[in-house]
């Protein structure tokens, strides 16, 4: 992905390689393009590094209450049967 001002004479210009990105991702990447803000991305580019970090830490953390839920109802029963 290339990101790059539309401005005529403007040199700032990002690019963006990653392998496979997770679909949580790919949603933050259109919300910021669509933003008022996208420009940011030109001047600080290690933005995008901290969106694919912000995605990996959503997907770990579903993943950890979805562990976290199924084994609450194993204690449930467990319990219940002591």
């Amino acid at each position: 992905m290339t990101w790059t001002r539309p401005q005529a004479g403007s040199q700032g210009r990002v690019t963006f390689i990653c392998f496979e990105p997770i679909p949580t991702f790919w949603q933050a990447i259109n919300r910021i393009y669509k933003s008022e803000n996208w420009e940011d991305v030109l001047v600080d580019p290690y933005l995008l590094v901290a969106m694919v970090y912000e995605s990996w830490y959503q997907v770990v953390d579903e993943s950890t209450w979805k562990i976290l839920d199924q084994t609450r109802e194993i204690e449930k029963v467990t319990i219940s049967q002591s």
